[in-house]
């Protein structure tokens, strides 16, 4: 079978130097590999070099090296020299380099590219991997796909695009300017993390790519509903981009207490999902004296949530339905609160032995599922909905151990009938061996009244040993996240490592070497359950694919700082979520270490 032939698509151009060394920008040598395909051992590249018109025509310099530095012969396939070819030998990173010397003026111009050859019979995975600019920038952030074999990929050039730089100019409908925060968010979801921008005149400069939504949430004081713009293409927006936010839809109503009275103070939101299945907000309105509220809202399926006074000793309520929605303005929505069937309930926080108060530890108790409704919502247009309490409050330990709100009096507080998740932790300058706990109380069906004792957990000594595929002490940084806290060792010389860990809690375990001289990945243990002190014996690293390069911006300049984080993308990963994370340096030089063939 004959080779084929591969036109590969990577450039890399340097400018010309003086006989003084300066360089000069102006005049440039491109190696540029047109490609449709990834080359594999057996292919033929053909490479050609094209210099900028500053210069008159000179004589073509080439170097072509294989994976580990082995020279290449090439052939020349014109008669000035501009284009050659030659066999692509092995997996792995081929360089091409070539010289354009010019007779007489003591000048030469220099160029190098790097060629990604792969062995497509080899087991591999796809990688998508994001590179998120610092916020300092300005850059959006930018996506790109890697193919992982068996071999080292050296020499990567990561461009993060500068997108397209847009105008904002917000109005209203009478073209007056709004103030608005924005946030831009991929549609593919939370990664790359949310932007966000403050335009307080309602005019700022922002830079977009891709495709995104954007979320505009006009300042409050505005009768304005936020406005959602979605799937928007950067490469589609004028200059200037003009967004006109308009009222949107109003959704009156009253909110009243147990005992029907209005309830003033009362904060009122409404969430309606987008036909792009993004969340808006409304404004959100505080009830006034007769229990009045107004809110701006989009048109969509809805969710409506009542913030009482803190005075009032109502819990928060979650109205929610498949037919709850908001199609167009709305007058007559009646909440009203049901009487609040509670526990009084007196807590206590202790030791890990239970011996001795825990006085400045904190204990959260969240509602997990609720045993009864907290009222309910009637709309004048016909359909009544039940709201389910949302309770999420936090207490502090007084001297005695007892547990009050914080600033509060100490005592008995009420909570709605439910299942409760309740989390404490130790306050600051607890005494050693003492950490976090979680706990179940079960407050459905008890009576009127109930006593409830929280214990610290116990920190425990957990210890292991990093080693490489070959059994070498690894020198790494051992990472334990859990929902107590993230805690972080690094091992000694020998490997060896030990962390104090919360007894009783589920951690995610990672383990990442700390030398890039080691082809060793990163370990990810998902579920590492505390249970006694323990040594989780000898951790061995995974071979890995090293991922080498620079990112710099589309001008060229190095970025620094850029986070870049990788996660497998196709369905004969295990695992689809991260694997690997890491900063570019100063000179935005990166290194990242992904599962590659077994």
């Amino acid at each position: 079978m004959a080779p084929a032939l591969i036109l590969v698509a990577l450039t890399g151009g340097c400018g010309a130097m003086d006989e003084a060394g300066t360089n000069k920008p102006t005049a440039m040598v491109t190696v540029t590999l047109l490609t449709s395909a990834t080359p594999s051992p057996g292919d033929i590249a053909r490479v050609k070099a094209v210099v900028s018109s500053a210069y008159v025509p000179g004589s073509f310099h080439w170097a072509v090296t294989a994976p580990g530095n082995k020279t290449i012969k090439h052939t020349v396939d014109d008669k000035v020299g501009q284009l050659i070819s030659f066999p692509i030998k092995a997996e792995g990173t081929h360089r091409v380099t070539c010289t354009v010397k010019f007779p007489g003026s003591g000048s030469s111009l220099s160029s190098s590219a790097a060629l990604q050859a792969a062995d497509p019979a080899a087991i591999r995975h796809n990688y998508t991997v994001r590179v998120l600019p610092p916020v300092s920038a300005g850059l959006p952030p930018s996506e790109h796909t890697l193919k992982v074999g068996s071999v080292n990929q050296e020499a990567l050039t990561w461009a993060v695009d500068a997108g397209q730089e847009v105008t904002l100019k917000l109005s209203d409908g009478a073209g007056k300017a709004v103030a608005a925060n924005l946030r831009l968010t991929s549609p593919g979801g939370g990664d790359p993390l949310p932007r966000d921008f403050h335009l307080p005149s309602g005019q700022g400069k922002v830079r977009v790519s891709g495709l995104f939504h954007a979320l505009f949430i006009p300042a409050s004081g505005l009768d304005l509903a936020p406005l959602l713009k979605p799937y928007v293409k950067a490469a589609s927006l004028p200059m200037s981009w003009p967004v006109t936010i308009d009222p949107g839809l109003l959704v009156s109503g009253t909110v009243r207490g147990a005992a029907g009275s209005p309830l003033a103070g009362a904060r009122v939101s409404i969430t309606t999902r987008d036909p792009a299945g993004v969340d808006v907000p409304s404004t959100v309105s505080v009830a006034d004296q007769a229990g009045g509220f107004k809110v701006r809202a989009r048109a969509g399926k809805a969710t409506m949530t009542v913030v009482p006074p803190a005075a009032s000793g109502l819990s928060p309520a979650l109205v929610k339905g498949a037919s709850l929605q908001v199609l167009a303005s709305s007058f007559g929505w009646a909440f009203s609160y049901a009487k609040a069937d509670a526990v009084q309930v007196k807590a206590a926080a202790r030791t890990a032995d239970g011996a001795a108060p825990a006085p400045g530890a904190t204990a959260t108790f969240t509602l997990v599922k609720g045993s009864t409704s907290v009222g309910q919502l009637v709309l004048a247009a016909g359909g009544t909905f039940s709201a389910e309490p949302l309770v999420r409050r936090t207490f502090v330990a007084d001297s005695k151990g007892e547990l009050a709100l914080p600033g509060g009096a100490s005592g008995p507080v009420s909570l709605p009938r439910g299942k409760y998740q309740v989390a404490l932790w130790p306050a600051a300058g607890a005494k050693a061996g003492q950490g976090y706990s979680v706990a179940s109380v079960d407050l459905t069906g008890a009576s009127a009244q109930a006593t409830v004792t929280l214990k610290l957990g116990q920190r425990v000594k957990i210890s292991g040993t990093v080693s490489g595929q070959g059994g070498k002490a690894v020198r790494a940084q051992v990472t334990a996240r859990g929902t107590g806290g993230t805690f972080q060792a690094v091992t000694a010389v020998d490997g060896k490592f030990s962390l104090e860990l919360d007894d009783g809690v589920q951690y995610r375990l990672l383990a990442r070497a700390l030398s890039s001289d080691t082809a060793s990945g990163t370990l990810v243990q998902p579920a590492v359950k505390v249970s006694g002190a323990r040594d989780l014996g000898s951790l061995v690293l995974p071979r890995a694919v090293m991922i080498r390069g620079k990112v710099q911006t589309s001008g060229g300049l190095s970025l620094a700082g850029a986070l870049i984080r990788s996660w497998c993308s196709d369905p004969a990963c295990s695992s689809q979520s991260l694997v690997d994370e890491t900063r570019s340096l100063s000179d935005g030089t990166f290194e990242l270490r992904l599962p590659g063939v077994k």
